[in-house]
Parts: structure tokens; C-alpha cells; sequence
């Protein structure tokens, strides 16, 4: 019974890392915040492999709240406004790219500001059980204007 278990708890976690592994993120930042600043945006490129997957949730020790976040244009055109979304699909063989008026994370209550050069460890949670923590860079956000 006992190697059963280890069994099974050792193929569980073997699958969760092989999945892991099939998402590859990139260009992974965040925007530079101001002293004081209560709340702060990331962004990030992620490549999705062979399995389709549901990003449902991340985090920082940073802030003490990242969500999941995009830019819901309003019918007539003119108008856009920042929504909260629960879970976001990344369908197999597909990258996604996380950026400005687009798809973004939001960390709320910021910690400490955000200070280019600096690294933050956000971990993005699936809904399969998968767990990546990833190194975001702090940069100017103003290097990312056109």
C-alpha cells in the first residue's frame, strides 16, 4: 500500500512538472511604480505546448493580491476599461502575449514600489495543478511606449 501511494504521489507530480515544462514563459516585467504607489501592472509572453491549459490565479510577495486582468473595449469603440477575468485559456500551440491595453497582471497593496532593475518572483497557478514561479524584472514603463 505504502509504494502505491509513493507511486501514485511520484507519477502525479511528474505530470504537473512535465506540464510545467510545456509552458515556457518570456519577456516576463513589471512596470516601475512611484513611491507610495498602491498598486502596480506585469506583463509577460507565454507560450503554450501541446496540452491546452487554464491560467486561474497569481501571486507575489510583493503585493499582497495579483489578478489576472484585461482591457474590455465597449462596443461603440471609443471607450476600453481594465476588468478582472478569472481564469485565461491558452490553447495548445499558441502564444499569448501579456502587455499594455491588452491582457496583464495587476498586483494590489504593493508591498515596496516597484524599482527598475529589481527581480519579483510571481507564481502563476493553472487549473490542472501546475505551479511555475517565474522571475519578472522591474523596468521603466516608459521604455515600452512607441
Amino acid at each position: 500500500m505504502r509504494t502505491f501511494l509513493f507511486t501514485l504521489i511520484l507519477f502525479g507530480t511528474a505530470t504537473v512538472q512535465a506540464q510545467a515544462e510545456d509552458v515556457v514563459i518570456t519577456n516576463a516585467w513589471l512596470a516601475a511604480t512611484p513611491p507610495g504607489a498602491l498598486s502596480g501592472a506585469g506583463f509577460m509572453t507565454v507560450t503554450n505546448g501541446a496540452q491546452a491549459m487554464q491560467l486561474v490565479a497569481a501571486e507575489s510577495k510583493v503585493a499582497r493580491e495579483v489578478q489576472l486582468h484585461h482591457y474590455n473595449q465597449s462596443t461603440g469603440g471609443s471607450m476600453s476599461r481594465m476588468e478582472r477575468v478569472m481564469a485565461i485559456d491558452l490553447e495548445p500551440e499558441v502564444t499569448l502575449e501579456f502587455k499594455r491595453g491588452d491582457l496583464h497582471l495587476m498586483l494590489f497593496g504593493l508591498k515596496a514600489p516597484l524599482e527598475p532593475n529589481d527581480e519579483h518572483t510571481v507564481t502563476l497557478r493553472f487549473a490542472d495543478g501546475t505551479v511555475i514561479e517565474h522571475d519578472f524584472i522591474v523596468r521603466d514603463a516608459r521604455d515600452e511606449l512607441p
